[in-house]
């Protein structure tokens, strides 16, 4: 990866954790299909693990959003 400035990398950086966010959260989501060879328990945590990850989406992609939104280099007030 060759980022032109701290902007570009923040976006890769970014993009790349909500790939691998969206990833978990579709295994999460693989597991969950098949409840009914589950303890209760077991299906129960992977439900809390699915509301933290669609979490992290959301929070990652406002991220992604904001970060996008920002080609200017900050200035100094010197």
């Amino acid at each position: 990866m060759a980022c032109g400035n701290v902007y570009d990398s923040g976006r890769f950086s970014i993009r790349h954790s909500l790939s691998k966010a969206t990833r978990f959260f579709d295994l999460i989501e693989k597991h969950l299909q098949n409840t009914s060879t589950l303890p209760k328990s077991i299906t129960g945590a992977l439900r809390d693990c699915q509301y933290l990850a669609q979490l992290n989406i959301n929070f990652l992609s406002n991220s992604f959003r904001a970060v996008n939104g920002t080609d200017k280099k900050l200035i100094s007030k010197s």
